[in-house]
């Protein structure tokens, strides 16, 4: 992500939304990477370093769980977003998902959405 703008550049806030549908595991897509060996809580532990370590450099970390009726879950997404409520939210249909998105838009003054 080369195009961002500098962190010391005052005029622009970085965020990032992690939405989740269901539990951290390593399927045959992780499996010759981490040759199998990687557990669910882990990967847990590693969602939760990456998502302190972006908090630390400032930027603002918003969790969604989408269609989710597991309060580990989203333990772990409140936990992902510092523990603050304001930037996780639980959205179990669409209609939720979509007011999610649409207050974390309201949140944000300069909105970029990279991929």
């Amino acid at each position: 992500f080369t195009q961002g703008v500098e962190y010391s550049n005052e005029d622009f806030q970085k965020a990032a939304v992690i939405m989740t549908d269901g539990s951290n595991t390593s399927g045959s897509v992780f499996t010759s990477a981490y040759d199998g060996t990687v557990s669910p809580q882990t990967l847990d532990d590693r969602l939760v370093t990456v998502c302190d370590g972006m908090r630390e450099e400032g930027i603002l970390v918003y969790t969604i769980t989408f269609n989710i009726n597991d309060p580990e879950i989203q333990a772990l997404m409140l936990e992902c977003a510092g523990g603050d409520e304001t930037k996780f939210f639980n959205s179990p249909d669409s209609e939720e998902l979509q007011a999610a998105f649409q207050q974390i838009g309201n949140e944000l003054s300069n909105l970029r959405i990279s991929r």
